[in-house]
């Protein structure tokens, strides 16, 4: 009896082990999912963002300058020689701008150029497809486009470029290091021009009809939304959760960008005077996550100092990423954000709002200065107020609902993981040491890492630059995104979601993750290692 005893409860054990290890091996597959999403969400934005600004200028200039098909000025300013400027740079040089920025980002410079020469092929061998083969491309809401009327290749670059630079970039790897001395830069010109031409030859012949059927994915995907105005929004039960996760770019200059951008172009093909898309405002629009951070500044007496600091950023400095924690810390307030963008979608649908180029960054100044007329202003202003409004309500709702059933009593703490959850009256740690060998007195270069190197982050190393020269701190602060971060980083703070990503890219050095880059006592731990740090130099210098 006693041995049956023993093998029930060795069973018993070996059980919870092997459910223990199930349950671990889920967690690792989770996390290396999560990574992969993250990496293909910043490789996405960094092909994008830094063409953000000229998006910006094409569709200033598209508004002042803009002609019709007989040359005449039709925009803000009657100079119709500054509208032969508009066409030309949405479909040569932005595509290719993009295309070099995602060679680049795999293989360096030659990648780039690579990148940009296949993405050239693309354009003018989709024209010639297009004029050659196809009269007319039927939609599927019975009516046609005219083949000359080719679609623009921003897809194209974002498809194109990154397979063709790095399929190059493997093949190089097989021969490259048999070259002789002193004829690599032979071998390298010339492979890398053998290889653009035979690329630039499949391209040209192929690439036009594999965008006759992505012209009519999205094209459908335009016609769906703007013929169906009630659905449009639904797709805030998308893209709420994915801007929550931090792919807030990537889903915005990777998705909605050439969605938008096509959308535009298209109604200038059909004679739009002001065209003008609502995909521009599915990831632009400040208002949701304003909402939220109001209903923390009214409800939240712990995080209403930071909730009130961060609100202006949110809604006039376009740092959306101010309001993502939160919901971080309590999942159940992404309900708020889906209905706040729910409702401002559904004004912009219903009411014909929209901008005539991306939103960059998403704040309120933005959507005005990107609306093409007066009353689209007050349609997206409203929009805005109106998704405002709704997310602060239901997020008010759960807060007092929490609160009514005693809920409520975890708060949000940022602490050397990131965030933690815990109740108000527990203190927390204060060792936020990751690297106990670290050598602070040798740090030289101090970066902050987002996924697209460009708005909060930009913030945060201000604000962080501005400490340091105030308390002379002999360090450079930086910022980049998470994927640019290189060897001779020294400190990297990043977002808890790409610390794994960042210890990847510079084992070396010191990462200090925080839940976000904007609010009071988030580098307090910094600085107090920076302070030691200058000290500690001081006295080194004295003796």
């Amino acid at each position: 009896m006693r041995f049956i005893t023993k093998r029930k409860d060795n069973f018993a054990l070996k059980v919870d082990q092997d459910k223990s290890l199930a349950l671990d091996d889920l967690k690792h597959a989770k996390k290396g999912i999560r990574k992969m999403v993250q990496k293909f969400g910043s490789f996405m934005a960094g092909m994008i963002m830094p063409t953000v600004s000229l998006l910006i200028a094409w569709g200033l200039m598209a508004a002042m300058f803009l002609t019709n098909v007989q040359g005449e000025s039709i925009g803000w300013f009657n100079v119709p020689a500054l509208g032969r400027f508009v066409g030309p740079t949405m479909k040569y040089l932005i595509p290719s701008l993009i295309g070099f920025m995602a060679g680049k980002m795999i293989y360096d410079v030659r990648g780039g150029m690579l990148g940009a020469f296949v993405t050239f092929a693309a354009i003018i061998g989709n024209d010639w497809v297009y004029d050659q083969f196809g009269a007319t491309i039927l939609l599927i809401n019975g009516k046609t486009i005219n083949a000359s009327n080719s679609p623009n290749q921003i897809i194209g670059a974002m498809i194109l470029a990154p397979l063709t630079v790095y399929g190059f970039k493997k093949i190089e790897k097989l021969y490259i290091n048999r070259v002789k001395v002193g004829f690599e830069m032979l071998v390298k010109n010339f492979s890398l021009a053998l290889i653009a031409i035979i690329y630039a030859i499949m391209i040209f012949y192929a690439w036009g009809w594999i965008m006759f059927g992505i012209s009519w994915v999205m094209i459908s995907i335009i016609n769906l939304f703007t013929k169906t105005p009630w659905v449009f929004p639904f797709m805030a039960i998308l893209t709420e959760p994915l801007r929550a996760m931090f792919l807030n770019n990537a889903l915005n200059h990777g998705v909605m960008v050439p969605l938008g951008t096509e959308d535009v172009v298209r109604q200038l093909d059909n004679g739009v005077i002001n065209p003008a898309s609502w995909f521009f405002m599915v990831g632009g629009n400040p208002g949701p996550g304003f909402g939220l951070l109001l209903a923390y500044v009214v409800w939240r007496k712990q995080q209403r100092a930071a909730a009130l600091g961060s609100s202006p950023i949110q809604l006039l400095g376009g740092i959306h990423e101010v309001h993502y924690v939160y919901i971080v810390a309590e999942p159940i307030m992404i309900l708020a954000t889906i209905s706040g963008a729910f409702v401002s979608l559904g004004v912009v649908a219903i009411f014909s709002g929209g901008t005539r180029a991306v939103i960059s960054p998403g704040s309120l100044i933005s959507v005005i200065a990107m609306s093409p007329t007066a009353i689209k202003i007050a349609i997206n202003i409203i929009a805005v107020l109106a998704g405002a409004l709704t997310a602060f309500g239901v997020a008010s709702f759960i807060m007092i609902f929490k609160r009514h059933h005693k809920t409520d009593q975890l708060i949000v703490n940022v602490t050397d993981e990131g965030i933690a959850f815990q109740d108000p009256v527990v203190s927390l740690s204060q060792d936020r040491k990751k690297t106990p060998n670290f050598n602070w007195a040798k740090a030289k270069l101090l970066m902050v890492a987002c996924d697209a190197g460009m708005g909060s982050s930009a913030m945060a190393a201000a604000i962080l630059r501005k400490w340091c020269e105030k308390n002379n701190i002999d360090i450079i602060v930086k910022n980049c995104a998470v994927k640019d971060l290189t060897p001779d980083v020294d400190i990297c703070v990043t977002m808890k979601t790409f610390a794994d990503i960042a210890h990847e890219k510079i084992p070396n050095a010191y990462i200090y993750p925080v839940s976000q880059f904007l609010g009071k006592n988030i580098f307090d731990n910094l600085h107090a290692e920076l302070i030691t740090h200058k000290q500690k130099r001081k006295q080194q210098k004295e003796e």
